[in-house]
């Protein structure tokens, strides 16, 4: 009752879910129009209880109050490791074999799961060489170097929900991932690089314009590992256009610095 209460109208009923809202083939658009944007889904263990002598199982549940059985809707799996490296392979052959069974949501998981393991772990965790801190281990995973180059370079696979802790470790990469559905071109017209130490510019346009994902959005995690520099200092200078929307950019970058160049008007509010 609460979670009914608390979203109302904009929860996807089940008239809803046995009529227009066919996950194959819903839109974004369909949902803003209808002013729809809450689907509740439920594990079946939590019903199959009794309240005031009548009985509330999955059927019930979704009828009068809107919660759907979670296994009719998403496709999930917890993959149950503290290990960067794996969490991310895990993920990419979770999409791969399931991004072609369309109908359900596909939800994939990054985040990391603390165990003890064996034995052979207590001196690591004794004497500070580990930790089962959920902070420790995100940090390990939400480094540009790992997530954020895993996830650009894969642009191009068939996410669907992506799941993250920890968001203020990776702001940019969020805004990424909503930005990947802009349906606004993104047209890389010039880009230069120049050292801080000085010289000539170097012209980077085309390789720019590879780093360009979907047609719609750039991403630069790391400037001398993605434009292939011999120099992780300087300036950057970008031409590019949406549609009928000039953009130029002029940037002072150095090892630590992320650009993102996105359809500014695809985010909503919260995500910047």
């Amino acid at each position: 009752k609460l979670i009914s209460s608390t979203f109302g109208d904009r929860m996807i009923t089940k008239d809803d879910y046995d009529s227009w809202f066919n996950l194959k083939y819903v839109t974004l658009g369909e949902l803003a129009e209808k002013n729809k944007n809450v689907l509740v889904l439920l594990h079946e263990r939590i019903c199959g209880f009794c309240y005031e002598d009548k009985t509330f199982d999955m059927d019930t549940v979704t009828r009068e109050f809107n919660c759907h059985k979670n296994e009719n809707c998403m496709r999930n799996k917890w993959h149950n490791t503290m290990d960067s490296q794996r969490i991310l392979s895990s993920n990419e052959e979770f999409l791969e074999t399931y991004c072609k069974h369309l109908g359900k949501l596909l939800n994939s998981q990054f985040v990391m799961t603390p165990a003890f393991g064996g034995v052979e772990n207590v001196p690591g965790l004794l004497f500070g060489m580990k930790s089962l801190r959920p902070v420790s281990l995100a940090r390990k995973l939400y480094r540009k170097e790992v997530l954020e180059t895993f996830l650009r370079d894969r642009a191009d696979c068939k996410w669907n929900i992506v799941l993250l802790d920890f968001v203020d470790l990776c702001p940019l990469l969020v805004r990424f991932l909503i930005g990947l559905n802009s349906p606004k071109k993104l047209t890389i017209e010039e880009a230069t690089v120049k050292s801080a130490r000085g010289g000539d510019s170097t012209d980077v346009t085309e390789a720019i314009q590879n780093l360009v994902k979907r047609q719609c959005i750039l991403y630069l995690v790391d400037f001398q590992n993605d434009v292939k520099l011999d120099f992780d200092e300087g300036e950057f200078r970008l031409k590019a256009n949406f549609e009928d929307e000039s953009i130029n950019h002029v940037i002072n970058f150095n090892k630590d610095t992320e650009f993102l160049l996105c359809d500014e008007t695809f985010m909503c509010n919260d995500c910047h």
